[in-house]
């Protein structure tokens, strides 16, 4: 099985990184391979949002979503994430920035979709061909021709 391999989603303009975790094994990866530490995170959350810090010190945040969540738990932790990156990034969150919010909040959901359809196009890839190579395998082999 290939190293699993999560990737920084960024949100323009404010070049502001998160990961996406789908599922505990994506928050294990990220404790085992970015040195986070990460709250122990029950099963009965469908999601979560993380702000850590990587073993050199880099702050970054985690979305996560349980394999549970729905659209709904999508909408909930984009919306965390953009009073969270909005405080970070030291923009007001008041009336007046409620549709800069609203775009954001957007934009994250629609990252997310898009790194949630590629994950699934993958893992259907990767399974099309252990099927194939079953029913190849499973082929009876053509003995070789007896020369007379």
């Amino acid at each position: 099985m290939a190293r699993r391999v999560l990737k920084f989603l960024n949100v323009e303009p404010y070049n502001y990184k998160f990961m996406l975790a789908l599922g505990q094994e994506d928050l294990v990866y990220v404790e085992k391979y970015n040195g986070a530490k990460l709250e122990e995170n029950s099963d009965k959350n469908l999601g979560a949002l993380y702000a850590v810090e990587d073993s050199n010190g880099t702050a970054f945040s985690i979305m996560y979503l349980s394999d549970e969540a729905d659209e709904d738990t999508l909408w909930h932790e984009a919306n965390h994430l953009v009073h969270f990156m909005m405080h970070e990034m030291g923009v007001p969150i008041c009336l007046e920035n409620t549709e800069i919010m609203a775009y954001t909040q957007e934009q994250i959901v629609n990252l997310c979709r898009k790194e949630i359809a590629l994950r699934f196009k993958a893992k259907e890839k990767a399974l099309e061909k252990v099927i194939a190579d079953l029913l190849e395998a499973k082929k009876p082999k053509k003995k070789p021709k007896k020369k007379k």
